[in-house]
C-alpha cells in the first residue's frame, strides 16, 4: 500500500503531463513492480508477492553509481564471455576425445567415455585434485605430463586470464558510459537553469517596464500636469 501511494504521489508530481513519468526507465520499473502485486494469483501468494517486492532491491543500482557501473560492465561482458564459453567447450571436447583414446583402458572411471573424460578435464580445469589424475596417467606413460600440463596452461591460465580481461575491459567501458551520461545530465541541468535565469531576467525587465508605466500614469494624472 505504501509503495502504491508513493507511485501515485510521483505521478501527480508531473502535473498535467503524467505520461512523462514513464520516460524514465526506473519509473517504469517501479510502476510494474507495484502493479504486479495486484495481478490475480500474485496477491494471494505470499511467497510470490515477496519475491516481486524483492525486485525493488535492484533500485539500488540507480542510487549507487559504482553498483551501476558493475552491473553494466557484467551485462556488456555476457556476449564475449559466451563466445569464450563455446571455445572452452570445444577445448574440453578435443582434449576429452584425446584423453578417451589414450586412457580409456588404463583409467576407465575417469576416461571410460568421452563424457567422463570431459567431466574429468573440467575438474582439472578448476585445479581441484588434478595431481591425482596426473599421477594415475603417469603410471601409463611419462608423456602424460605433456597432455595435462598443456591443457592446464590453455584452460586455467590463458582462458581464465582472458575472462578477467574481458570483465575488466567491460567495466571500464561501462564506467565511461556512465560518466558520459552524467555529463549529459549535468549539461541539461545547466541548460535548464540557464533558461530559468533568462526567464527571470525577462520577467524582471517586464516588471521594471510595468513599474515605469505606472509611475508615468500617476504623474500624468496628478493635478497641474500638462
Amino acid at each position: 500500500m505504501i509503495f502504491t501511494i508513493e507511485i501515485a504521489i510521483r505521478l501527480t508530481a508531473y502535473g498535467k503531463r503524467p505520461q512523462d513519468f514513464f520516460k524514465t526507465g526506473w519509473n517504469v520499473f517501479d510502476f510494474f513492480v507495484v502493479a504486479a502485486a495486484y495481478l490475480p494469483g500474485v496477491r494471494e501468494n505470499t511467497t510470490l508477492l515477496r519475491l516481486v517486492r524483492l525486485l525493488r532491491v535492484f533500485r539500488l543500482v540507480s542510487v549507487l553509481p559504482d553498483m551501476r557501473v558493475l552491473i553494466t560492465g557484467i551485462y556488456r561482458s555476457v556476449k564475449p564471455l559466451a563466445s569464450l564459453g563455446v571455445l572452452t567447450v570445444l577445448l574440453l571436447y578435443a582434449y576429452g576425445m584425446l584423453g578417451w583414446i589414450l586412457y580409456s583402458d588404463h583409467d576407465p572411471d575417469r576416461f571410460g567415455t568421452i563424457g567422463q573424460a570431459m567431466l574429468t578435464l573440467f575438474t582439472v580445469l578448476t585445479l581441484e585434485g588434478w595431481p591425482d589424475v596426473l599421477d594415475k596417467a603417469m603410471d601409463l606413460s611419462a608423456w602424460s605430463a605433456l597432455y595435462f600440463v598443456s591443457f592446464v596452461i590453455l584452460s586455467s591460465l590463458i582462458l581464465f586470464n582472458v575472462v578477467i580481461g574481458i570483465v575488466i575491459s567491460s567495466i571500464e567501458k561501462a564506467r565511461d558510459i556512465v560518466r558520459r551520461e552524467e555529463r549529459v545530465a549535468e549539461r541539461k541541468e545547466l541548460e535548464q537553469s540557464g533558461r530559468g535565469m533568462e526567464m527571470d531576467e525577462h520577467l524582471a525587465a517586464i516588471r521594471a517596464a510595468v513599474d515605469g508605466l505606472e509611475e508615468r500614469i500617476q504623474v500624468s494624472e496628478e493635478p497641474g500636469s500638462s
